[in-house]
């Protein structure tokens, strides 16, 4: 370049002598274009045209038209020429007007329409660095913008009002000077996804036809919008690859396995993480094929498993499963193996995750085992005896066959608690444990019910069979247990035993008739076997006769309440009592177990149950004072789903006899799973009156952890039975430290039932246990506790 006047100074925003002696190709972007283009010229015979993005150095860039030419020292050339430049000036004067009138506006904006809201951005076409400004548009108040962004129209105007219009959102400080513009969309497959704006300051509009204007501004606004595409996608590109960085770093740093597949049906492994390698214990991905995998039922699952689990995620939309993995055949891990399409990758076909639930899943299967074994034998407990029964009582149904049960009650067990002590007993229980085991085959069941109750289902062939198993069981006492000085202990068996046939189908019955043939034979002397037969029927009538006078004496106030205190382990307080069933006959008092499981199978145990309700509430409204004490009532299914439970409690409040607030229901697990729906009505109309729940003989149930929060359970306490192996008894101690845990975690109270000893209140109390009751703190006596 050898001149350059001022207006190219102030267009390329230098001194025009700085311009002197540079080239072309260096105040362009596209350098190499302009190259091209000077190179390949025909001088002097043909005049060329290039809009092109100007920018010198590394300053701010303008849009502009480049018109260049060869330029000859022989004039008589140029005067030949003279006339078509003249016709050329006169036909590129429109070109140059719409170039001076779009990129000489006095103001430019870009809108970006961005649903309900626009965002408004006061800036030259090229600025890389807009300042936005939010507004919301209302379509009735700016009809104009909202056309434009709505059906993609171009819009002129010419005067301060319209511009104001297109502009609502803006101070008029930021108009003052405009008098005409325009607006044009942005346009994508005709969708709207903004404009594009230009202002200018003179009266009027530029010296340009509208229809060019307009052409010309359209051409702009698709220029702007492929810049704009253009920085989006850069901008897209660029984060995806510092996600995909990010990505990677996080997957080889987990502790779960990834394993990503590609393909279409025959899927390839494509990577896979380091925890991976771990897990299976290989050493490369081509490995993943001959891994030893078994599903949790112990079957193998053959080579190539984990492509075909994510095959049919693929299918499916999600697959998962619990595996084994046996690693050199030795050492036992669990795996649980999950497997889903990705959500937008296409490159990938499935990816699966594997994660290490080995300690998970042995926490759970102690777990189970403590919920339905007894703690201090091992031996099944009630609730997996019944289900063990329901069994087999199916089975025989079925297949044919008989069952028989054995009801075991150690003689004279009480003498050994009371003379050497209940580490004596304890150690005793769980040899005759060891004995009953070898007694019977490894597929039969041997359970302790509490105390020094056990209980024997067999698979029998015949009758002779059950007496073969029962004179083992008796024979198993000769083994007997050294206690210190070389004496030794020889336990003695008062055995019940029942035989079931295929018709038989209810084990509770066949449990309670095992029961009375066992009490039969301690009657006939001990260390005997009573067969349920024919004879039993005479108790069975007297169970009937007793059942009819329980009803009468019911009806006759005989049935009262006794009340065991509650006490605050943490001030000595007693603070609550627990109001026990005793049926007061004329000449003996009989308690709960002898009565109450009449009364359920006469059906009318919602009566009893609201006698003792009032009754108690009596007691409780006479023993206002010096202290009021809460009151903890059992409640059993029939009473709650009757709905009488709930009417006698609103009548006795109203009748100012007692507050609901002061009431605690305990509940046992029964109670919950028994007609779920009505109970928890009930126990939620209960609730919403002030009265408390709580979950009565908890840790003896096999699912307890699951009724905690859907049936509002506010207090928990814990059964008599894990409560008497503490605190030497480590499975008892794990168990109960670990609900203690629980109902802590869910703001819950606890109450120890059973306790006898100081150590264990002490026990309990350094363990975070609130209240206890028991021997230690008093027994159940007609009156309330002071």
């Amino acid at each position: 370049m050898v001149y350059a006047n001022r207006a190219a100074g102030r267009f390329l925003r230098c001194a025009p002598a700085l311009l002197v002696g540079r080239h072309y190709a260096d105040l362009v972007e596209d350098r190499q274009r302009a190259k091209e283009l000077l190179a390949t010229r025909d001088v002097g015979t043909v005049e060329r045209r290039l809009i092109q993005r100007f920018c010198l150095d590394d300053g701010d860039a303008n849009w502009g038209i480049a018109m260049f030419g060869g330029v000859e020292a022989d004039h008589t050339r140029w005067v030949r020429l003279e006339p078509m430049i003249q016709d050329t000036s006169e036909t590129m004067a429109p070109v140059i007007a719409l170039v001076e009138a779009l990129v000489g506006a006095d103001r430019t904006w870009l809108l970006h329409d961005k649903g309900a809201h626009v965002e408004v951005v006061s800036t030259t076409i090229v600025d890389d660095t807009p300042q936005p400004v939010q507004f919301r548009i209302d379509h009735d108040r700016h009809p104009a913008l909202h056309d434009i962004l709505e059906e993609g129209r171009s819009i002129r105007w010419r005067s301060l009002e319209g511009l104001a219009d297109i502009y609502p959102g803006w101070e008029m400080s930021e108009l003052e000077g405009l008098e005409s513009g325009m607006v044009v969309p942005l346009l994508e497959d005709g969708a709207v996804l903004g404009a594009v704006c230009w202002g200018w300051a003179i009266p009027g509009p530029p010296p340009v036809d509208d229809q060019q204007l307009l052409s010309g501004a359209e051409r702009v606004a698709a220029a702007v919008r492929s810049r704009e595409q253009h920085r989006l996608v850069v901008s897209a590109q660029q984060e995806a690859t510092a996600l995909a960085m990010r990505f990677q770093t996080v997957v080889e740093e987990l502790e779960e396995g990834v394993v990503l597949w590609h393909g279409e049906q025959d899927l390839t492994p494509l990577a896979i993480n380091p925890a991976t390698e771990r897990l299976l214990g290989i050493d490369q991905m081509a490995q993943l094929d001959d891994v030893l995998l078994r599903g949790a039922d112990g079957d193998e699952l053959g080579p190539g498993f984990l492509r075909r689990h994510a095959r049919t995620a693929m299918d499916s939309g999600a697959a998962e499963v619990r595996l084994v993995q046996l690693a050199d055949g030795a050492e036992v891990r669990w795996l649980t193996l999950r497997s889903r399409p990705p959500m937008r990758d296409a490159d990938l076909a499935a990816v699966s995750i594997l994660v290490d639930v080995t300690d998970r899943h042995l926490a759970e299967a102690r777990l189970r085992h403590q919920m339905l074994h007894d703690a201090l034998t091992g031996l099944a407990n009630r609730t997996l005896l019944m289900d063990r029964l329901a069994q087999e009582l199916q089975r025989a149904r079925r297949h044919g066959g008989q069952v028989a049960v054995f009801f075991l009650d150690l003689d004279d067990f009480k003498r050994v608690n009371d003379t050497l002590g209940h580490d004596v007993g304890d150690a005793l229980l769980v040899h005759v444990a060891g004995l009953l085991r070898s007694a019977v085959r490894p597929d039969d069941t041997v359970a302790r019910l509490g105390g020094d109750e056990f209980v024997l289902v067999c698979d029998i062939e015949s009758s002779e069979n059950a007496w073969d198993i029962a004179k083992r069981i008796h024979a198993t006492s000769q083994t007997g247990m050294e206690v210190g000085d070389g004496a030794r202990l020889r336990p003695a068996f008062s055995i019940g035993m029942v035989l079931a046939d295929p018709e038989t189908v209810d084990p509770v019955a066949l449990l309670r008739d095992a029961d009375s043939a066992m009490y039969a034979a301690k009657e006939r002397g001990k260390g005997r076997t009573e067969l349920f037969g024919p004879e039993h029927r005479r108790t069975a009538a007297a169970r009937r006769t007793l059942q009819a006078g329980l009803r009468d004496g019911v009806e006759a106030g005989e049935v009262v309440p006794w009340f065991q205190p509650v006490v605050d382990l943490r001030t000595g307080r007693v603070v609550a009592a627990e109001a026990l069933a005793r049926w007061q006959r004329a000449d003996d008092v009989l308690g709960p177990d002898r009565f109450l499981s009449l009364a359920q199978d006469a059906g009318f145990m919602a009566e009893l149950g609201d006698t003792l309700l009032r009754r108690a509430a009596d007691s409780s409204s006479r023993h206002r004072g010096a202290t009021e004490l809460d009151l903890h009532l059992n409640c059993t299914p029939a009473e709650l789903v009757d709905g009488r439970y709930a009417r006698s409690l609103r009548s006795l409040h109203e009748q100012a006899v007692l507050d609901p607030h002061r009431l605690v229901l305990d509940l046992t697990e029964d109670v919950l799973l028994t007609g779920a729906g009505d109970i928890k009505a009930q126990i939620a109309e209960l609730r919403a009156m002030g009265v408390r729940v709580s979950l009565d003989d908890f840790g003896t149930g096999l699912s307890s952890l699951v009724h905690l929060r859907r049936f509002g359970v506010d207090i928990v306490k814990i059964d008599r039975s894990l409560v008497a192996g503490l605190p030497h008894d480590n499975d008892s101690a794990a168990l109960v430290a670990g609900i203690f845990g629980m109902a802590g975690a869910l703001g819950l109270k606890t109450v120890a039932e059973g306790v006898e000893t100081v150590e264990q209140r002490d026990w309990l109390l350094e363990r975070g246990c609130d209240f206890a009751q028991g021997h230690l703190f008093g027994s159940a006596s007609p009156t309330l506790p002071s």
